[in-house]
Protein backbone atom coordinates (compact mmCIF):
# COMPACT_ATOMS: atom_id res chain seq x y z
CA UNK A 1 0.00 0.00 0.00
CA UNK A 2 2.96 2.24 0.82
CA UNK A 3 4.97 1.48 -2.28
CA UNK A 4 1.24 2.32 -4.02
CA UNK A 5 1.24 5.80 -2.34
CA UNK A 6 4.86 6.67 -3.01
CA UNK A 7 4.04 5.69 -6.91
CA UNK A 8 0.82 8.04 -7.09
CA UNK A 9 2.63 10.80 -5.42
CA UNK A 10 5.17 10.61 -7.69
CA UNK A 11 3.43 11.01 -10.73
CA UNK A 12 0.87 13.76 -9.54
CA UNK A 13 4.32 15.47 -8.41
CA UNK A 14 5.85 14.98 -11.87
CA UNK A 15 2.00 16.05 -13.54
CA UNK A 16 2.56 19.58 -11.71
CA UNK A 17 6.10 20.14 -12.17
CA UNK A 18 5.52 19.56 -16.20
CA UNK A 19 2.36 22.41 -16.04
CA UNK A 20 5.10 25.24 -14.58
CA UNK A 21 6.43 28.14 -16.68
CA UNK A 22 9.55 28.05 -18.02
CA UNK A 23 11.61 31.30 -18.64
CA UNK A 24 14.84 30.99 -21.04
CA UNK A 25 17.08 33.96 -21.91
CA UNK A 26 19.28 33.60 -25.26
CA UNK A 27 22.51 36.11 -25.60
CA UNK A 28 25.45 35.95 -27.25
CA UNK A 29 28.23 35.03 -25.08
CA UNK A 30 30.37 37.71 -26.08
CA UNK A 31 29.23 41.24 -27.86
CA UNK A 32 31.35 44.59 -28.82
CA UNK A 33 30.85 47.87 -27.75
CA UNK A 34 28.31 49.34 -29.64
CA UNK A 35 27.84 45.73 -31.27
CA UNK A 36 23.51 45.18 -31.87
CA UNK A 37 22.88 41.85 -30.57
CA UNK A 38 19.55 40.01 -29.89
CA UNK A 39 18.26 39.27 -26.38
CA UNK A 40 15.46 36.52 -26.49
CA UNK A 41 13.08 36.15 -23.85
CA UNK A 42 11.61 32.42 -24.31
CA UNK A 43 8.90 31.53 -21.72
CA UNK A 44 7.17 28.29 -22.46
CA UNK A 45 4.19 26.33 -20.08
CA UNK A 46 0.36 26.79 -19.98
CA UNK A 47 0.22 29.71 -17.52
CA UNK A 48 2.83 31.49 -19.62
CA UNK A 49 1.96 35.19 -19.62
CA UNK A 50 0.52 36.47 -22.78
CA UNK A 51 1.73 40.35 -22.27
CA UNK A 52 5.30 39.60 -20.59
CA UNK A 53 7.05 43.33 -20.55
CA UNK A 54 10.30 44.11 -20.47
CA UNK A 55 11.82 47.52 -18.91
CA UNK A 56 15.12 47.84 -20.78
CA UNK A 57 16.45 50.36 -18.75
CA UNK A 58 19.31 53.20 -20.21
CA UNK A 59 21.82 50.31 -21.02
CA UNK A 60 19.73 48.81 -23.59
CA UNK A 61 18.11 50.09 -26.84
CA UNK A 62 15.24 48.74 -28.18
CA UNK A 63 15.77 48.35 -31.71
CA UNK A 64 12.75 46.10 -33.13
CA UNK A 65 9.88 43.81 -31.31
CA UNK A 66 8.71 42.22 -29.57
CA UNK A 67 7.44 39.45 -31.48
CA UNK A 68 4.83 36.84 -30.14
CA UNK A 69 5.46 32.59 -31.76
CA UNK A 70 2.78 30.49 -31.00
Amino acid sequence: MKKLLAILFSMALAAGLSAQTTMRVEVPNVVASDEQFNVTFILEGEDSPSDFQWDQGDDFQLVWGPQQGR
